[in-house]
């Protein structure tokens, strides 16, 4: 059935808010703000503050693991019983008083493992699952691009947060910077949760579903359909998105966190390598709206596997050639554009091969697989570069996890017809 303009624009209207929310909640979560885009810049006062290595303060990323990984399955199962709002928005709450703790009481590497643990237990709401939840209930025509959209948050906060933390440093310190830090969800992403995010109330349709100038509430709505958590757990297709995920996520992951010593390894400049690798950021951020878009036009494993190739033999130049300065940042360009579309692909795919019914449970699962992959490649990685003595080897592995993510996406087979719960 063909969609009208009217129609797609008055799904975007009646939804706005709902996006905006997502992205900045995305964008100011533990996945992002939490570690992965702040801790660079704390690293030098840190060390200079207590006298840790590198590899201490790094340490923390593995309690970050642990906790998003439970939390994760609390989450999801949160979500579909109680609705995401209250999640989000005390999951944010926490979050940001993690950072005024981490500004108050840090003072031993102890107590910085066990402050990053507890704050990643707290904000365990703020991850993707139940803003995916949302958005996916609110959008059907149009679910892959306000995916993402909102998903475009992450390349978002790797922008902005960088430079803003090193500012609040320069000015009032690492303790202030944690401070600073603190400030983003509690006044960004919290008060827009607060206005924009509402868990849709059973039976409720968008207007775009029903038309423009009416919006209707069953009086005894439907039960949503789709498959329950343990129905998905034996079907193939959750596995075969589980691995890819898994794979993808650490191969990926430890191609951005390597691409600076691996380009001066080549003979790159530090400044050119650290030029090539904030290509990255921008790629990501780009390919999570543009395969958000496609994905609601064309078949969205059939998307994700064209994207995938071209980045698997991208990271196989790598290995066989020196490509250069702008052959390397071609490389780390399509290798994000491939990196865009896990999280969107994640999201959208389980909404359609699983449906809405326990969505959150679902979705969890999968992210869990998601989280899981870096903790588990990333060091088999550099371990492959200290016994060989060179990147060569690890990159051929990447490739290789990249491809085999395409090679799945492949397998899964076409949308099922999805049926409502028995009664």
């Amino acid at each position: 059935m063909q969609t009208s303009a009217a129609d797609t624009g008055s799904e975007l209207r009646a939804n706005a808010g709902v996006v905006v929310a997502s992205m900045m909640g995305l964008a100011f979560s533990i996945a992002t703000l939490g570690f992965t885009y702040s801790i660079g810049s704390f690293v030098n006062p840190l060390i200079a503050e207590f006298g840790w290595s590198r590899q201490d303060i790094m340490g923390a990323q593995s309690f970050i693991t642990v906790a998003v990984m439970v939390t994760s399955a609390l989450a999801g199962w949160f979500a579909d019983r109680h609705g995401v709002r209250r999640l989000v928005m005390v999951s944010q709450a926490l979050f940001g008083a993690g950072f005024f703790a981490l500004a108050l009481w840090l003072d031993s590497l102890t107590t910085l493992y066990a402050l990053y643990f507890l704050m990643a237990i707290g904000a365990g709401g703020t991850v993707g699952i139940g803003f995916a939840r949302l958005l996916s209930q609110r959008f059907e025509r149009q679910r892959g691009l306000a995916l993402g959209v909102a998903m475009s948050g992450t390349g978002l906060c790797g922008f902005l947060v960088p430079p803003y933390a090193t500012w609040a440093i320069e000015q009032f310190g690492w303790r202030g910077g944690y401070v600073a830090l603190g400030l983003l969800p509690l006044c960004v992403a919290l008060p827009l949760a607060w206005l924009y995010l509402h868990d849709q109330p059973a039976g409720a349709r968008a207007a775009s579903d029903i038309g423009d100038d009416a919006v209707t509430i069953e009086s005894t709505p439907a039960p949503p359909a789709g498959a329950s958590f343990g129905e998905a757990l034996r079907d193939f297709r959750f596995w075969l998105m589980a691995i890819g995920l898994f794979t993808c996520s650490g191969v990926v992951t430890a191609f951005v966190t390597n691409i600076v010593p691996l380009l001066q390894e080549q003979g790159n400049a530090a400044s050119q390598a650290a030029l090539v690798a904030s290509v990255f950021g921008i790629s990501v951020l780009v390919g999570r709206v543009a395969v958000g878009a496609l994905i609601d036009r064309f078949f969205a494993p059939y998307v994700g596997a064209a994207l995938m190739f071209p980045a698997a033999l991208a990271v196989l130049a790598m290995a066989t050639l020196e490509p250069g300065f702008a052959g390397a940042a071609a490389i780390v360009f399509i290798t994000g554009l491939a990196a865009g579309a896990e999280v969107d692909l994640m999201a959208y795919l389980c909404s359609r091969y699983f449906g809405l019914r326990e969505y959150g449970r679902i979705f969890a699962g999968l992210y869990i697989a998601f989280a899981f992959g870096p903790g588990v490649l990333v060091p088999v990685f550099g371990r492959l570069r200290d016994v060989s003595g060179s990147y060569e080897l690890g990159l051929y592995g990447i490739a290789a996890g990249i491809a085999l993510f395409g090679v799945l996406l492949l397998l899964i087979g076409p949308y099922p017809r999805l049926a409502p719960p028995a009664q």
